[in-house]
């Protein structure tokens, strides 16, 4: 009985922490910001990841946009720009929340992780995983937050996963960690 019950809880663990060891929080400000306005810009290398995928832009733009709507957060503006991830253009991220009013702007990098599935040491599979890295700044460009979400590490797929299916998937976890460092709650 006492066997059953440890095989169990950790059977459990190993099923609940996945998300969790994908997601990461990489820094977090100790200032504290409401974000009721956001802006987004273009992936950082979207001409790039967009070679690998075609859809990429619209399928982040898209799943950007309903998962902060999940956390009840409606004012989502997307800029039609994009900002280096390493060393975005702070001047710029100033002038447009002035501009348009907005509380933070995200800077968003997606990575395409090339996977081999194999089942006795033999490959029987192939797919594109994604990490997703996203930056906040409030709206003096100061770094509020910066998260990343691994497919490979944070989801399970019961089947192989396409790669509309895991750009979702990242960039929902990354949004999904952003979400909870800024206490928002749906």
């Amino acid at each position: 009985m006492r066997r059953h019950t440890l095989l169990f809880l950790i059977i459990t663990i190993l099923l609940t922490s996945c998300a969790a060891l994908g997601t990461k929080t990489l820094y977090k400000s100790k200032a504290k910001n409401e974000f009721k306005k956001l802006a987004f810009a273009k992936l950082d290398g979207n001409r790039i990841v967009s070679k690998v995928f075609p859809q990429t832009d619209s399928i982040f733009t898209n799943t950007f946009i309903e998962t902060f709507r999940i956390y009840n957060l409606r004012d989502i503006v997307p800029i039609d720009g994009e900002f280096s991830i390493n060393e975005p253009d702070l001047n710029s991220i100033v002038q447009i929340c002035k501009e348009n009013n907005l509380d933070g702007f995200v800077v968003s990098r997606l990575k395409f992780i090339n996977v081999t599935y194999r089942m006795n040491f033999r490959p029987i599979a192939r797919n594109w995983d994604t990490e997703v890295e996203m930056k906040l700044y409030d709206k003096l460009a100061n770094l509020v937050l910066a998260v990343r979400h691994n497919t490979t590490k944070g989801n399970s797929y019961i089947v192989f996963p396409t790669a509309d299916r895991t750009i979702h998937d990242g960039t929902a976890g990354a949004i999904k960690r952003l979400a909870l460092e800024l206490g928002l709650t749906n």
